[in-house]
């Protein structure tokens, strides 16, 4: 929860053409969004066939996103303007899998979801 909404927002980055890589991230924001949280998709990827086809394989996971690339209207609405930062609770990338929650300080359950995908990114990719 926070100031703004009564509930989580989660700002992810995804890329579909690594599904290995993304799959517990998906994962794991699918249960969130099922418990009540929000869910944006922050990428950097073109306005493109990339980012449809991430979009479509994340929507085949379980997970569709409240938005992409921009803030939620409530959230804009609330702050009387749309910061050109996405404002969320949780903001997470495959090359930033450090997850800080504002009342308790560490997510727990990110830890534990994805204690393989943490490995799997400090071990495994070589252009981190």
């Amino acid at each position: 929860m926070s100031f703004i909404v009564p509930y989580e927002i989660i700002a992810i980055d995804v890329d579909a053409r690594y599904p290995v890589e993304y799959k517990k991230i998906v994962k794991y924001a699918a249960e969130k969004k099922r418990r009540g949280a929000k869910v944006i998709l922050w990428t950097s990827l073109p306005n493109n066939e990339i980012r449809r086809r991430t979009i479509e394989w994340c929507n085949l996971q379980g997970l569709y996103f409240d938005a992409v690339n921009d803030n939620l209207p409530e959230v804009v609405e609330k702050l009387g303007y749309n910061p050109v930062k996405i404002w969320a609770t949780q903001y997470i990338d495959n090359r930033n899998v450090f997850v800080c929650d504002e009342n308790t300080g560490l997510d727990k359950d990110i830890l534990m979801v994805d204690k393989e995908m943490i490995e799997y990114v400090f071990v495994n990719r070589r252009d981190v």
